[in-house]
């Protein structure tokens, strides 16, 4: 049986880790929940994920913790206004 986490309990689960996400319940970009399809490494994220799409699933990726020396940007709900 696949387990749906609150996606505090999968950082907690899998800290510094890049997660790839099945039936994911989101508000707006944040995840609140979802089902661990797998977790890897930075060094194997590319690749694992890549095998996915070839597989023809829909998942996502998010990575439990930012990496050191990197942000973030979200550009999910912005506006821009020109006068």
């Amino acid at each position: 049986m696949r387990e749906r986490l609150l996606w505090d309990d999968i950082i907690e689960r899998y800290p510094d880790r890049w997660v790839i996400l099945d039936d994911v319940d989101m508000d707006g970009s944040t995840v609140i929940s979802g089902v661990v399809v797998q977790s890897c490494n930075d060094e194997e994220i590319n690749d694992v994920y890549f095998r996915t799409v070839i597989d023809g699933h829909h998942y996502i990726k998010e990575r439990t913790s930012e990496l050191p020396y990197a942000g973030v940007i979200n550009g999910a709900n912005f506006s821009i206004s020109l006068s």
